[in-house]
C-alpha cells in the first residue's frame, strides 16, 4: 500500500486556497457594491421624505393632493423599483461569482476522480475492465447530466433578465395611459 503524504496535496491546497480567496474578494466587492447601493438610496430616500412631509403638510385640497402625490410620493415608487432592479442585479453578479467557483471545484473535482478511476483500474486485476468501463460511464453521465442542469439554470436566468427588462417597458406604456385618459 501506498503511503500519501500530505506534501502530495500542498499545490492542490495552495491552488484551491488561491481560488477561495479570489471568490472572498469577489463577494466582497459584490457586498460593497450592494452596501453603497443602500446608503445612497436610503440617503435620498430620507431627503426626499423629509421634503414631501413638508409637502403633505401644505395639502388643503383633493387637487393639492394629486398635485403631492404626482411630485414626491411616484418619484418614490419608481425610486424604489429602480433600486430594487439595481439590487437585483448585483445579487446576480453575486451569484454568478458562486456559479463560477462551483464550476471550478466540480472541474477539479471530477478531474479527480477520472484520476482515481484510472489509477485504480491500473492496479486491478485482470478480468475488471469492464466493471471499470461502467464506472467510467456512469460517471460520465452524471457530469452530463450536471452539465446540463448547469445549461438550464442559464437559460432560466436568462429569461428571468430578459422578463426583468421587459417590466419597466410595459408599466411606462401603462402609466403614459393612464396619462391621457
Amino acid at each position: 500500500m501506498t503511503v500519501v503524504s500530505i506534501a502530495r496535496f500542498a499545490p492542490l491546497q495552495g491552488a484551491e486556497l488561491d481560488k477561495f480567496i479570489e471568490l472572498a474578494q469577489g463577494l466582497a466587492d459584490q457586498a460593497e457594491k450592494l452596501l453603497r447601493l443602500q446608503l445612497e438610496s436610503n440617503l435620498e430616500f430620507a431627503r426626499d421624505a423629509l421634503a414631501g412631509s413638508a409637502g403633505f403638510l401644505e395639502v388643503r385640497d383633493v387637487a393639492g393632493l394629486a398635485d403631492w402625490q404626482a411630485r414626491f410620493f411616484q418619484p418614490q415608487l419608481q425610486r424604489s423599483s429602480e433600486t430594487a432592479r439595481q439590487q437585483y442585479e448585483v445579487l446576480l453578479e453575486a451569484g454568478q461569482l458562486f456559479a463560477e467557483a462551483f464550476r471550478n471545484t466540480a472541474a477539479t473535482a471530477s478531474g479527480q476522480v477520472r484520476h482515481n478511476i484510472d489509477r485504480l483500474a491500473e492496479g486491478a486485476p485482470t478480468g475488471f475492465d469492464a466493471w471499470f468501463d461502467v464506472l467510467r460511464g456512469g460517471f460520465e453521465a452524471q457530469m452530463a447530466a450536471f452539465e446540463n442542469f448547469g445549461k438550464i439554470g442559464e437559460q432560466i436566468k436568462d429569461v428571468a433578465l430578459a422578463v426583468q427588462v421587459a417590466k419597466p417597458a410595459a408599466s411606462s406604456r401603462r402609466e403614459a395611459a393612464r396619462k391621457t385618459a
